[in-house]
Parts: structure tokens; C-alpha cells; sequence
């Protein structure tokens, strides 16, 4: 008979679909009593539901234990941020029924409730009821919450200037792992650096200089925290833990490459330098330094990734990176067309050339379709240059210059979708260009292709030519 009486009766046996069918009452209606069968008539369903609705009502009001319904009452005002109302039937409860259940964790819920109501005296009270709890029903589900609850109140007092708690604040923040659960001590740690941040980033020091001690996950909490008061103190930790004396978990040394590409500070921006100019750092270290000054803007970043793009003993996937960040940066096709030259990894070309191809401009275009005929290249690079001259601003006659040295038919078939591609875009001269290889293609399938594009184009001379193609034979 506790919080799940009404289950145990037959409405609880019916809603859960089991059969109690000498529980029911003669005068349920059908779709009530029919437990294991389909259910009636859509009017006959209603008229049961309705019958339901009714009685549950009238049953949970003899039924229920007193105990069931002043939690449930309790927890209804907690929702409601009925906070005073819910302590004081919390209260209630604890003290009415001292052998429930629900007593044990009556505690927390009461100084929850207290805590977030909020004044001095509550704050006071809702502590004292936490250690009641732990002295008294140490085995709660709560406990573990209330742990957490407690250093926030702890700290809630100490920002209203209560001595005792700023001196437990200050305590919990700086004991050692081993001595205070993870959660407490990572929300004393914040509460001191709200409180005070000048005492607050020494004891965070201290946490993530403690890496035989102090878990991974607290560690990683302390970087987050540490950001929030970005300065040069700061930063030279962060530095510390990326790169001069890198810290054992790989997620706290990428937590503090990404804070260090955060900040705006000359710093920061050196530190993020070397840690790519020495090349002993982790690759995701590597990686997340790329990603930063790619992103920085500063003037000496573009030095650095020029050389981690030329580095040929540097990974692949680091140089497809730097080559990534470069193409973002203006003024730097130059560069990247003489890397070009170099390169023998097929990735990292296409990435030069979707690079190059993203500028849109008449040099690279014709750089590009320089590439594409190229008999050196492999074709599928050939056409990659193909596909980017034609967003740099390929022309027709261009395409038409490749279409013509392209050995490959494969090579062929792209050139002619690249002009039926500026057909749709209303390019006149593509339209010529497909009328010109149309008359000197003598591949039959290949021709039917350009012909069936051609057919595309509202272009008022093309019904002229298929005319002539079908008078002529050609």
C-alpha cells in the first residue's frame, strides 16, 4: 500500500491490461470489462474512459495512504516553485511519518526547497537538514544529490557574506580528490571563482597540477572553469597544459588549445605557433592549433601553415589541414599554386585545387584548365581541375580546348556536362561550343549526348542545327 496502491486495485490491474474480471463491476461498460479483446465502438471506448476518469477520482481519495498523498502534494508544490508551501509539507511528512519510505529523502527534498527559497534562514536550515540525513538515512537515493546541494548552499551563504561558509568553500575547493566526491568539489571550485576569482585560480592551479591525483573528468571541469577568467596568468597555464608540460588526458590538453584559440592575445597565438613549429605535440593537439590560427587572423599564422603544408614529413591528413586554412586566407593562391608542383599525394592535390577553384578568378581558372589537359595528371584529377575551373569562371572556349587534347572519354563526358551545365545558365557561347563538337564528334554515343543537351537550351538556333543534323545524317 504504498505510492503504487491505485496499480493493486483492479483500475490498476485494467490500465495495465491484465484481468481481474471479478473485480470489475457489473455496471463498467463494456469496452471497460472487455479486457482482452478489441475494443468496442469509438462512442463505447469514450463512455469508458469517461466512466474511468470518474471513478479514479472517487478511488484515489479512499484508497490512497496519507503518506502517499502528502508526498505526492509535496512534490506537486516543489514543481510549482511553491517553495515555502513544499518545505513545509516536506516537513510534515518527516515528522507525521517517521518509519515512511519517503522520509529519508523528505530530507533533501525540504532543503531543495529551502535552498530555493533562499533567505539566510533557510540556507541555514536546509544544511542542518542535510546533515540530519546523512547521520539518519545514509542510504537515501538522495544522498548523492545532496552532496552536490550542499556545497551550493555552502556557497549561496558565502556570497551573503556568512564567514564559516566562505572558509568551507574555500576548503572543499582545495581538498584533494580522494577526500571529497567530484561534484562537490567541482561546485565549490566555481563558487569560489565567482566568489573570488584571485583565490579561486591558484587552487585551480593547484587541481590541474595534481595529475596523479585528481581524475581526468575534474581536470577538464578546472580548464572550463580557468577560461572564464581569461588573463596572462591564465593563458600561461593553458600554455603549460597544451604544449610545455601537456597534461596526461588528451581531452584536457585539447580543452586548452581550443580556450587558447578563444582568446585575442599575442600569447596565446605564440603558444598556439609553437606548439605546430616544434612538432612533437599529439596530432589532435596538432589539429586543434590548425584549426586556430586558421581561424585567427593573424598575420604570422599564415607562415606557419605555409610550412606545415610544405612539411613532407607531416602527415597527410595535418598538410590536407593547413593547405584547408590557407585557401581561406587572402592572398594566398600564389602559394598554393607552387605547392601544387610538389605534391604527389592525390587528397591533398584535389585539396589545392578545390582551394584554387574557390577563388574565382580568371588566373586560377586558367591555371586550372592547364591542369585538367595535362596528360601527366591522372584523370580523375583532370577532372577535378575540369569540375573548379568551371567554378572559377571557366569559359566555353576553354572547356572546348580540354574537350579537344582529352584522350580519355571519360575526361569528354565531363567537359560536355560542364558546358551543359552553362547552357542551363543561358551561356550562348556554351551553346556554340556544343553545336562545335556535335559536327566533329564521331563517338555515336557521345554525340547523342551532346545532342540531348542541346536539346535542353531554349536557345532559338538549336531547333536550325538538329534540323540540319537530321537532313545531313552527321
Amino acid at each position: 500500500m504504498r505510492g503504487n496502491v491505485i496499480g493493486m486495485t483492479w483500475v490498476g490491474l485494467v490500465l495495465a491490461g491484465g484481468v481481474a474480471a471479478q473485480a470489475i463491476p457489473p455496471n463498467a461498460p463494456t469496452a471497460m470489462r472487455s479486457v482482452d479483446a478489441p475494443l468496442g465502438a469509438e462512442r463505447e471506448e469514450l463512455a469508458g474512459l469517461a466512466w474511468l476518469d470518474a471513478r479514479l477520482q472517487e478511488i484515489e481519495g479512499l484508497v490512497q495512504d496519507p503518506e502517499d498523498d502528502l508526498y505526492r502534494q509535496a512534490r506537486r508544490a516543489l514543481a510549482r516553485e511553491e517553495y515555502r508551501e513544499a518545505a513545509r509539507l516536506f516537513m510534515e511528512l518527516r515528522q507525521r511519518f517517521s518509519r515512511s519510505p519517503y522520509t529519508g529523502d523528505a530530507y533533501y527534498f525540504e532543503a531543495l526547497a529551502r535552498y530555493r527559497e533562499g533567505s539566510s534562514a533557510n540556507l541555514a536550515r536546509a544544511r542542518d537538514l542535510l546533515a540530519e540525513q546523512a547521520e539518519l538515512f545514509a542510504e537515501a537515493a538522495t544522498r548523492e544529490d545532496a552532496r552536490t546541494l550542499e556545497a551550493r548552499i555552502t556557497a549561496a551563504a558565502a556570497r551573503r557574506g556568512d564567514a564559516e561558509a566562505t572558509a568551507r568553500v574555500r576548503a572543499q575547493a582545495a581538498q584533494s580528490c580522494e577526500d571529497e566526491e567530484q561534484g562537490v568539489r567541482s561546485a565549490a571550485l566555481s563558487a569560489l571563482l565567482n566568489m573570488d576569482s584571485e583565490r579561486a585560480v591558484p587552487i585551480l592551479r593547484e587541481v590541474l597540477a595534481e595529475r596523479g591525483v585528481c581524475s581526468a573528468e575534474l581536470r577538464r571541469q578546472a580548464v572550463v572553469l580557468l577560461a572564464q577568467h581569461m588573463t596572462s596568468e591564465t593563458v600561461d597555464v593553458l600554455v603549460d597544459l597544451a604544449h610545455e608540460n601537456p597534461d596526461p588526458d588528451p581531452a584536457v590538453r585539447e580543452a586548452a588549445v581550443f580556450w587558447l584559440s578563444q582568446v585575442d592575445d599575442p600569447a596565446a597565438i605564440e603558444a598556439l605557433m609553437d606548439i605546430l613549429s616544434a612538432g612533437d605535440a599529439a596530432p589532435e593537439i596538432q589539429e586543434r592549433a590548425l584549426l586556430a590560427l586558421g581561424q585567427s587572423g593573424h598575420p604570422e599564422a599564415r607562415a606557419v601553415l605555409e610550412s606545415f603544408a610544405r612539411g613532407p614529413d607531416t602527415p597527410a591528413h595535418l598538410r590536407e589541414q593547413a593547405v584547408f586554412w590557407l585557401g581561406q586566407m587572402e592572398g594566398s593562391l600564389p602559394f598554393m599554386r607552387d605547392l601544387y608542383g610538389s605534391l604527389s599525394d592525390r587528397e591533398l592535390k584535389e585539396r589545392v585545387l578545390f582551394a584554387i577553384g574557390r577563388s574565382g578568378d580568371p588566373e586560377s581558372s586558367a591555371w586550372l584548365v592547364e591542369r585538367a589537359m595535362d596528360p601527366s595528371e591522372s584523370v580523375e584529377i583532370r577532372r577535378n581541375a575540369l569540375f573548379w575551373a568551371g567554378q572559377a569562371g571557366l569559359t566555353p572556349a576553354q572547356v572546348v580546348r580540354v574537350y579537344r587534347t582529352a584522350e580519355d572519354r571519360e575526361l569528354r563526358e565531363h567537359a560536355v556536362m560542364v558546358l551543359a551545365q552553362q547552357v542551363e545558365e543561358a551561356e550562348t557561347a556554351a551553346v556554340d561550343a556544343l553545336m562545335e563538337i556535335a559536327r566533329a564528334e564521331t563517338d555515336p554515343e557521345l554525340k547523342e549526348r551532346v545532342i540531348f543537351w542541346l536539346g535542353q537550351s531554349e536557345d532559338p538556333r538549336v531547333p536550325e542545327f538538329l534540323l540540319e543534323l537530321v537532313r545531313g545524317g552527321g
